[in-house]
């Protein structure tokens, strides 16, 4: 093998893992904790009928967000927010994170889009743990969503609908999230646990994932504890990246394990990235989908950009720099509006227009 083919192999692996894998700065100091000086949302408990299972009742928290309106016009984007093997509707709240002082901190800093966040009792009925995971699709699409729907000022909007999770969580996260590409459409899968199902068996329709879904986001941490979670993240981000996904990010954590700092930190970076650059409809239409307007942006600089194949779009990596910052830009579609990704300083605009 000659000496330039070698640097050409070594040089496309190492643009793989950087392609593949981001680092994003590790949150400020104190972004999980709750500060007296900046508005809070609320946490409320309810109770919901699952008709799938003999109409039983079951628990569900909901935050919403500072100065949240139950009449504004505007309905608001959901985030459901699933929780490990463990836990149960307030482990999110307590054992597992602390989601709504994340929260919190986001909106006082700017740094995400107002939303409802549902915080559900992930295991539905039966014995075998997995099997009880496994039976709450059929309560989240059927009996949840609706409840969320009728009685919060929820968008009925697919654009505005999200699901992530921790840990056993995120294992339902990537296995109903894939499964309906049309339902949800930011997925987000923290340290997700083996009851993940392959992506290969999970995912039936690769054009719809392609087409619908905004934001694949997988992260573990690389400490002992999370490598295995770690792994399977991999395994499943390689998969939908073989297959020409493109707005996927894997980030890893370095040090952190299977414990609540690692899921604040993953709940900080999805939360800022979801239900940006799309917009809401007006109508009261379940599982409605809204094309996207394509967006344009105006950079410095082109680090990556790509467009093959007859059906293609381009997309490109942008990256914008000042004297204190560096932003970069991802287009990921013609279909899909940019997200903005910032490294340094969340204050400073990028240079982009709708």
């Amino acid at each position: 093998m000659s000496l330039k083919l070698t640097s050409m192999i070594v040089f496309l692996t190492a643009f793989s893992i950087i392609a593949e894998e981001v680092k994003w700065p590790a949150p400020p100091s104190g972004f999980s904790s709750r500060k007296n000086d900046s508005p809070h949302g609320k946490v409320s408990s309810h109770n919901y009928v699952a008709t799938q299972f003999k109409n039983e009742s079951k628990p569900v928290k909901v935050y919403t967000p500072p100065n949240y309106s139950a009449t504004a016009a505007t309905k608001y984007p959901v985030l459901y927010l699933l929780h490990g093997i463990g836990g149960n509707e307030s482990a999110w709240t307590s054992s597992e994170g602390n989601a709504d002082n994340v929260m919190d901190n986001l909106y006082k800093d700017n740094k995400a889009v107002p939303m409802i966040v549902v915080m559900p009792h992930g295991g539905a009925f039966g014995t075998d743990m997995f099997d009880k995971f496994a039976k709450f699709e059929d309560v989240l699409i059927k009996d949840l969503i609706p409840y969320i729907e009728k009685n919060f000022n929820a968008s009925p909007d697919s654009n505005m609908r999200a699901i992530a999770g921790l840990s056993m969580g995120a294992g339902q996260t990537l296995n109903f999230g894939y499964k309906y590409p049309k339902v949800f459409t930011w997925i987000g899968a923290f340290s997700p646990a083996p009851n993940t199902t392959a992506a290969g068996t999970t995912i039936k329709d690769m054009a719809s994932v392609k087409a619908n879904i905004h934001l694949n986001y997988l992260a573990a941490g690389t400490g002992s504890g999370d490598a295995g979670y770690l792994n399977t993240a991999r395994t499943y981000h390689n998969y939908l990246n073989q297959n020409g996904v493109k707005n996927l990010y894997l980030l890893s954590e370095a040090g952190l394990n299977h414990e609540p700092e690692n899921w604040n930190r993953q709940l900080y970076n999805f939360a800022q990235r979801a239900f940006q650059g799309v917009s809401a409809i007006s109508q009261s239409e379940s599982f409605k989908i809204v094309p996207i307007a394509k967006a344009t942006i105006s950079t410095q600089k082109l680090l990556i950009s790509k467009n093959s194949g007859a059906d293609s779009k381009p997309w490109g990596v942008f990256i914008n720099q000042t004297e204190n910052s560096s932003s970069k830009v991802f287009s990921l579609t013609g279909r899909t509006a940019i997200s903005t990704f910032r490294n340094l300083n969340y204050s400073t605009p990028v240079n982009q227009k709708q």
